[in-house]
């Protein structure tokens, strides 16, 4: 009996002392400088390479707060982000599930100067599995990407949901140049993780001798697997307007992401499109042609045949460009000019040749 009543009073001692440090980290959590704590001990375990800075951080880990700069970098990956908001409960995180009610910034910089083409094979990935569930609603102001290219997208947001299986985002919408769009996508947590998103929006443009914007309806979806080294995605894009108009294009591809040559065959046809209108640092321009890619070999052969109806001077956001044709060949980092013929600028082009991409 003795024993029994001192194991009876060490397990009684044990869990009035686990009560007092739960009671006192739940005490801690609801503080308004636990967030700060938090984020500075996230600094600290990240893996090497990886650095997290933050400034001005108020708000608690039991029901969020702002953070008026964050960085991430890891190598020559950068990531800042500006006047973040959190909102979200604790306790739905002690069932298994981050229940974000609010994620919310302003501003999301990504400078991004990886190599374009790094050494070495391409790893696909297994598997995407989240340690756990998450529902979160997404929202920036603005978002701009700065890497081979730049891009700049606003007022972005969106519903995402990790349910243990799948990923999946829900209402999402942004403007990205000239154009609003609305998406959606699913994709499996595990092999051989299928994706499908859509995206469907308008395109404003100003016609010639038309004061008022135009919009165009666009569509892409992209479809497929990319788990495994023979992942293959389908992709499908296209502006359409309503009969009677003159803008089209339409593009089909379909790409294996991890293979050393990543697109398996593709195809754009196009008509009275104004390159501005997709594209505000593009110049003007009123193109019709088409164009096809094809493997050969370890490499591709393309066939371009363009027509601009609107050609002009460099100085006047014009191409100077009337009618191109060319057959190319790309192998090892190379495009080989089999022929090219350029009209434009009151001359004429022949050209063969050789041009690096890199």
């Amino acid at each position: 009996m003795r024993a029994l009543r001192v194991y009876v009073w060490m397990l009684g001692t044990t869990l009035l002392a686990l009560a007092a440090v739960l009671a006192a980290l739940w005490f801690w959590s609801g503080a308004n400088t636990s967030l700060a704590t938090s984020l500075a001990a996230v600094a600290q375990w990240l893996p090497a390479g990886q650095t997290l800075q933050t400034r001005n951080v108020q708000g608690s880990v039991q029901g969020g707060g702002t953070v008026e700069w964050l960085r991430w970098q890891q190598g020559a990956l950068r990531v800042e982000v500006h006047d973040l908001q959190v909102r979200w409960s604790l306790r739905h995180a002690l069932s298994g599930e981050a229940r974000i009610d609010q994620l919310a910034a302003r501003l999301v910089q990504i400078e991004d100067r990886r190599p374009a083409n790094p050494p070495g094979p391409s790893l696909p990935p297994n598997n995407l599995v989240l340690p756990i569930k998450v529902d979160a609603q997404v929202s920036i102001a603005t978002l701009e990407w700065q890497g081979t290219t730049a891009l700049t997208a606003t007022d972005l947001a969106g519903h995402y949901v990790f349910n243990s299986a799948s990923h999946k985002l829900d209402g999402g919408q942004g403007r990205i140049s000239s154009g609003n769009y609305q998406f959606n996508a699913t994709l499996q947590a595990q092999a051989p993780m299928a994706l499908s998103a859509q995206a469907q929006g308008t395109v404003q443009t100003t016609l010639p001798g038309r004061s008022t914007a135009w919009e165009i309806p666009a569509q892409a979806s992209v479809r497929g697997t990319l788990a495994g080294a023979d992942a293959t995605l389908d992709l499908q894009a296209a502006l359409s307007p309503p009969s009677g108009q003159t803008m089209q294009a339409t593009l089909t591809a379909r790409i294996q992401p991890w293979q050393a040559q990543p697109v398996v065959q593709a195809q754009a046809r196009w008509q009275g499109l104004d390159l501005a209108a997709v594209w505000p640092q593009a110049p003007q321009a009123r193109l019709s042609g088409e164009a096809s890619f094809t493997p050969a070999g370890a490499g591709w052969q393309a066939a371009v045949q363009i027509s601009n109806t609107l050609a002009g001077p460099w100085n006047q956001r014009r191409l100077p460009l009337e009618r191109l044709e060319s057959q190319l060949d790309y192998r090892q980092g190379q495009w080989a000019i089999k022929t090219l013929q350029a009209t434009g600028a009151g001359g004429r082009l022949e050209a063969q040749g050789q041009v690096s991409a890199n």
